[in-house]
Formats: structure tokens, C-alpha cells, sequence
């Protein structure tokens, strides 16, 4: 008698970011993916997955008054034609919930990039001050000239995930949390060119260049700014202008020069996506390798930065 088919696994996202979301689209049919917003203020916590943690919670929170309510059948007709009109997004993914009897998983994720930044007791000495989103571009910049000033041309990406899995015993799931340190190691000529004028206005268009070229807008991904992501920094940039010496993922240094596209793939996942393996797992088994080895988006993105890296 043959066995019986798994139906795909429903898998929730507390964030509007299509890059996060069409990483796990990656994993086919394996999963259904439901996306909800995060919460308007986020968790301030140096541990980033506690902070992926707290978005997951706070969609399980908003998620499980619904369920029972519409499970227990304590919501009139009136209502749920009124909720649908302010929160449809929500009363959908409810009754998905509830289609899968309960049973689901809701994925969080955050990133944050470190750079130096001068202390003020001891000329020369610095630290490394984490930064979100840039208010402007000339915070970027800012960044750059301190890189410079201080002879510190690194950077760090910390990415932190969280997975917690729900069985109809919908109080106690099964959670997982992980963070990932990405040290970027820049050249110090590139980051002198970065924070000159001239050089940041370089930086400005080759940016817009990639988040504008076709591999980067497949899937029907927006095109963004250095205001849309954490310091402004972006890795595929600075690959592809041969800004970079090393990169460390998880302990493990790597000179570029010796990195395969297997390599490369990781690291700008975990920059760009910040799910780490170690969560991906609680998905499915081999979770994390499928989508490095198989996600048409990020193999086309290494091949565009390698391809179009200056001769």
C-alpha cells in the first residue's frame, strides 16, 4: 500500500521583505509561505535572535486570539466580514492555520552590520558600533571616512534567526534560535576611494547599478537605495568592485580570491537573508543546502558580481 503524501508544511513569516520571503519560495513544494508584518517596534538587543524571537512571538500573539476565535465559532458573520476588511492578511493566514490543523511553523529574522568607530578616551583605538538602516546617504559615507581615518577596513554583518514550530498544543512550541557573524575584510584603498567624494559617488552608482540589474529584480524584487540596508554596506557591491580581501563565515576565512560560488552563495545569504542552517534544518532536513545549492536568485547574483568583477 503506498505511503501517504506529506502535504507541504505551512510556514509563516513575520516580515514584508520579498527577499526573505522568496528565499523560502526556494524550498518548492515542500512548504506553503504566509507572510504577516512584523512589529512596528522592534526588540533593541544586541543578541539578534532574540530580536528574530521577538518578531515571531509577537505574529504568534496577533495569530493565536483569531484562530480560537474562529475555531470556537465566537466570531459572528458581521465580524468576520469586518475584520476582513481591516485585516484580511490576517483572517487568511488564521484559516490556513487552521487547514493545517494547527500545525505550523513561524520563521524570524534580523541583521545587523557592525562597523569601526572611533572611542573617544584613546586617539586611534575603535570599536565596533552595530548600525541598522542609514537615516541618509551621507551616514554612509560617514562610515567610510571613519574606516579610513581609523585604518580599520573591516566590517561585521550579525544575523540572527528564529524558528518556532506549533503543534495543536498551540502554548508550547518547539523553538530554535541562531546568530551568524559575517567579518567582511575590505581593502584599505577601496574604502580611502569609498570616503572621498569622487569615490562615493561611484559607490552610489555601481550600487544602483546591481540592485537595478536583472539578476538582482528577478521574482519581482524592488529595486533599493544604501538607506534600505543595515550601515548602507552592501557585499555583492563590494565583490563585485574587488573591494573585498576575506570574508569570515562562522570562524572560517576565506580569501576571495580563493572562494568558490558555493562560498559565495553562503555568505551573501546569510548578509542578505539571515536565515542560518541551523534553523532552515527545523524545516526540513538538508533545508539549508537546497536552497544554497538550488535558488535560481542567489546563484544568479554570484554569477552577476563575478562576472562583472573588474578585470
Amino acid at each position: 500500500m503506498p505511503g501517504k503524501e506529506m502535504s507541504p508544511k505551512l510556514v509563516i513569516i513575520p516580515s514584508t521583505s520579498g527577499r526573505r520571503a522568496e528565499a523560502l519560495h526556494s524550498l518548492g513544494d515542500k512548504i506553503e509561505l504566509a507572510q504577516l508584518p512584523g512589529p512596528t517596534e522592534e526588540l533593541q538587543d544586541p543578541d539578534l535572535s532574540l530580536v528574530a524571537q521577538d518578531k515571531s512571538r509577537f505574529a504568534a500573539d496577533l495569530l493565536q486570539g483569531i484562530v480560537n476565535a474562529i475555531s470556537s465559532n465566537q466570531m459572528s458573520e458581521e465580524e468576520k466580514s469586518q475584520f476582513m476588511v481591516e485585516n484580511i492578511n490576517l483572517l487568511q493566514v488564521a484559516i490556513k492555520i487552521l487547514s493545517h490543523d494547527r500545525t505550523f511553523q513561524i520563521v524570524g529574522a534580523d541583521t545587523q552590520t557592525s562597523v569601526p568607530e572611533e572611542q573617544s578616551l584613546r586617539s586611534g583605538d575603535f570599536e565596533m558600533i552595530s548600525h541598522g538602516k542609514p537615516k541618509d546617504e551621507a551616514e554612509v559615507q560617514r562610515h567610510f571616512h571613519n574606516m579610513n581615518k581609523l585604518g580599520a577596513s573591516i566590517y561585521q554583518v550579525f544575523s540572527g534567526s528564529h524558528i518556532a514550530s506549533y503543534t495543536p498544543d498551540y502554548d508550547m512550541p518547539i523553538e530554535t534560535r541562531h546568530t551568524q557573524k559575517i567579518t567582511v575584510h575590505l581593502r584599505p584603498e577601496a574604502v580611502k576611494f569609498f570616503a572621498s567624494d569622487k569615490g562615493f559617488a561611484h559607490y552610489q552608482q555601481v550600487f544602483t547599478d546591481f540592485y537595478r540589474s536583472e539578476a538582482y529584480k528577478q521574482n519581482n524584487l524592488q529595486p533599493i537605495r544604501p538607506t534600505n540596508i543595515s550601515a548602507g554596506f552592501s557585499l555583492p557591491v563590494f565583490i563585485q568592485e574587488q573591494a573585498v580581501e576575506a570574508v569570515e563565515l562562522d570562524g572560517k576565512k576565506i580569501k576571495l580570491s580563493e572562494a568558490n560560488e558555493e562560498f559565495l552563495r553562503k555568505v551573501i545569504y546569510a548578509v542578505a537573508i539571515g536565515y542560518s542552517p541551523v534553523v532552515l534544518e527545523q524545516i526540513f532536513p538538508g533545508a539549508y543546502n537546497f536552497t544554497i545549492d538550488n535558488w535560481h536568485w542567489l546563484q544568479e547574483v554570484v554569477k552577476e558580481i563575478t562576472a562583472n568583477v573588474k578585470k
